[in-house]
């Protein structure tokens, strides 16, 4: 299995190969936008939210949860970001939120007691 480091690499060598570099503002747009694509599968596979969602997978999530990660690695690409770094700080930064206050939300999102 390949870690994020090797996907980066290789999403990276990708974009290279196929001259599709872009600046930071525009790769934020297209993931913004693939976000959108993966939002508008999930409305289509519940009629926008007429009816339960259902278990299965809906057609075409795996392909637009693909684009998201791509594009995801694309803009982490182009600022040096390592998501393996990214992810495991999130992960630290959840778990001291649960010892400390039962819950990963952050603070700033809980009720006022």
């Amino acid at each position: 299995m390949a870690s994020l480091n090797d996907l980066q690499k290789e999403v990276d060598d990708f974009i290279t190969k196929h001259n599709l570099e872009s600046p930071t503002n525009i790769r934020l747009l297209d993931l913004i936008s693939e976000l959108g694509e993966l939002a508008k599968v999930q409305l289509k596979g519940t009629n926008y939210g007429r009816w339960d969602y259902q278990e299965d997978i809906p057609t075409g999530w795996r392909d637009e949860m693909g684009d998201v990660l791509f594009s995801l690695i694309a803009l982490a690409n182009i600022d040096g970001v390592d998501l393996e770094d990214c992810l495991r700080d999130s992960i630290n930064k959840y778990q001291k939120r649960l010892d400390s206050y039962g819950d990963a939300g952050s603070k700033k999102n809980r009720p006022v007691k």
